[in-house]
């Protein structure tokens, strides 16, 4: 027994799609000369006109899976002459989809009306949303869609997405909102100016339009049957934790530091300066609209560094010594775009405790606006839009055989100032969906949370919402589950002076919790009579040869310890859990563990067994102060 049980909770974004539900209906026949009839499932149709003119040989698709591009499979029309499009295809009932419309010399696109001087190379990025019919993963419909795509149009849409989110921090984007001119003249001045920075503005958009499916997914677990909790006992422990429920509280599994684990681009790495500079040279250049980028590769030979020129790509594999649970081997690349960076990262732990860990992540980063007016700690700071998808499978192995994994996923999308040197200023927004199950083989339980969360600036009062379900073990109180809704919570900056940190708050009036029962007259199992009042007694201590005393208080629902070997004071909580009929005994220093697992049963005035903390360890003897 003895080592230090694995306390500090990693929340990191948790992998999460867009739930697409696929009803096929199929009829066989059978024997003699019988044949086969199949049902096909429904098919909708969207149709409608591209038009700044009308514009000609556009490509309107229905980006599917949610990354901003067309990809083949994706439902496309090529415009006619008049700007005519027409799509047919099996659309979920009560979903939202994103609808784009581009343009480019590849496909000879054109507007002869009113923009003749682009000949078949206009270039340009519009899109919308549109919603279908009937209810989200009910049966599809066969529906005619009647959709355009104007500028007119793609303005309406940005104006609903920039009022959902609170402001998006883009004058681009308030610009055309603004705008009072005709649709002609948007067309001409801003959005084909600005062509670059909607092409990666719509990657951002689409994954905005994923998190909503995940909302309404999330918005129909919430039936009449759940009551809201109105025991402010359960309430407490549930928002604030509690340590006789072993629970550290909501805040602790809200990840807010999510957002910013891609704002690092060297994600803390023993990385050469030299390769730092290359990076840094890069991700400024391809992500400056102002100018054509130049890769920068530099002559300079780094072990386990690959600087591809021709394909715009650096790859960095490492190979990282045991940090005290494993050792790990990390692959990162960077690949460069137009206005298009991408990090991947992949870390595998091959021996130690994480043996068969792994963490990966992309994140994807695009800007289009330079502030000139905007500083902070006078540092002119720029916009960048993030679509980021993490995953995380830890495993944790206790010296006592207890086994407790993680497994966190995180996709969505944020929007940060940086400086010249790409590292963060400011996070201006964020929303991701969140999903998160933490299991311990010893309790057997798992805790988990499912759901959307969104931050608003770091400086902004009431900056953190959260909609989602929860399923949480609580030994007073069994298994509680239901519904957590969050409306002013407060988060404490993610990033700071190189540590991440995770410190949200909520008040009383800006959480709710509901469940399938509201446990207004329930009752918190107390500790047993024969169990309560005060034991005493020694132990002994590789550390110190004379060893210490130690002594332990019960009360009906808390308990404490206290243990001193020399000038080392040990001792804060006790963790009594009700197993099998019997009581087991944890004695905890701060949140690791001291002691674990020493059984008592009624009737025992002594207790007893062994200790490990911080390179000490022995055995220890309590006994029950009889009065």
């Amino acid at each position: 027994m003895g080592r230090s049980r694995i306390e500090v909770f990693l929340y990191i974004y948790m992998f999460t799609v867009s739930v697409s539900l696929a009803l096929a209906l199929t009829g066989c026949g059978g024997g003699g000369g019988g044949g086969g009839v199949s049902v096909s499932p429904p098919v909708s149709v969207i149709e409608g006109f591209v038009s700044d003119g009308p514009i000609e040989n556009a490509r309107v698709f229905l980006d599917i899976n949610c990354n901003g591009e067309w990809d083949a499979g994706e439902p496309f029309s090529i415009t006619n002459n008049e700007g005519y499009y027409r799509l047919e295809y099996g659309l979920d009932s009560g979903t939202d989809y994103l609808l784009v419309a581009e343009g480019s010399s590849e496909l000879n696109t054109q507007d002869r009306n009113d923009n003749p001087d682009d000949e078949n190379r206009l270039t340009f990025v519009m899109f919308v949303k549109i919603t279908t019919d009937g209810k989200r993963n009910s049966p599809r419909l066969s529906t005619t869609y009647k959709q355009d795509v104007t500028p007119l149009t793609f303005k309406s849409y940005l104006n609903d997405i920039n009022t959902s989110m609170g402001g998006m921090n883009d004058p681009i984007i308030d610009q055309i909102i603004a705008s009072g001119d005709t649709g002609t003249k948007i067309f001409k001045e801003i959005i084909k100016v600005n062509q670059i920075k909607f092409k990666s503005t719509v990657m951002y958009i689409a994954k905005l339009v994923q998190l909503s499916n995940t909302e309404k997914d999330l918005q129909a677990t919430k039936t009449e049957t759940l009551k809201t909790i109105t025991n402010k006992e359960l309430v407490s422990v549930l928002r604030d934790g509690n340590t006789k429920q072993d629970f550290p509280g909501l805040g602790s599994y809200i990840d807010t530091k999510a957002p910013y684990r891609g704002n690092d681009m060297f994600l803390g790495l023993s990385l050469d300066n030299g390769v730092k500079d290359i990076i840094n040279k890069n991700f400024s250049s391809y992500l400056n609209l102002s100018k054509p980028p130049e890769f920068c590769s530099d002559s300079g030979s780094f072990d386990g560094i690959t600087i591809d020129s021709s394909k715009k790509m650096i790859n960095v594999v490492l190979n990282e010594t045991s940090d005290g649970t494993g050792a790990a081997t990390i692959t990162v690349n960077w690949s460069f775009g137009v206005n298009k960076i991408v990090r991947s990262y992949e870390k595998k732990y091959v021996d130690g405790e994480k043996k068969g860990s792994t963490h990966s992540s992309i994140y994807t980063y695009s800007t289009g606006t330079n502030y000139t007016e905007d500083y902070v700690d006078g540092v002119d700071t720029k916009l960048t839009n993030v679509v980021f998808k993490e995953a995380i499978n830890e495993r944790y192995l206790s010296a006592t055989g207890y086994t407790q994994t993680l497994s966190a996923s995180y996709e969505g999308t944020s929007i940060y100032k940086r400086d010249g040197n790409n590292s963060l200023r400011r996070l201006a927004s964020a929303k991701f969906n969140q999903k998160l199950s933490e299991y311990n083989s010893h309790t057997k339980h798992s805790n988990t949370v499912d759901g959307i969360v969104m931050m608003k600036g770091e400086d902004a009062s009431g900056n953190l919402a959260f909609d989602g379900s929860y399923s949480f073990y609580l030994p007073s109180y069994g298994i509680v589950s239901g519904i957590i809704t969050v409306t002013t919570g407060t988060y404490a900056r993610g990033y700071y002076n190189g540590a991440y940190v995770n410190n949200n708050n909520f008040d009383g009036d800006g959480v709710a919790f509901t469940s399938q029962s509201d446990y207004a007259d329930y009752t918190v199992t107390q500790y047993p009579v024969w169990l309560q009042g005060t034991w005493s007694g020694t132990f002994t201590d590789s550390c110190n040869a004379s060893g210490g005393q130690i002594a332990m208080s019960v009360s009906d629902i808390t308990a404490t310890w206290w243990g001193l070997s020399m000038d080392r004071i040990y001792g804060t909580a006790v963790e009594i859990v009700e197993i099998d009929g019997s009581y087991i005994v944890r004695l905890k220093n701060d949140s690791a563990i001291w002691a674990n697992d020493v059984k008592v049963n009624e009737g025992d005035t002594h207790i007893g067994g062994t200790w490990s903390y911080n390179g000490c360890s022995g055995s220890f003897s309590l006994h029950k102060c009889i009065k």
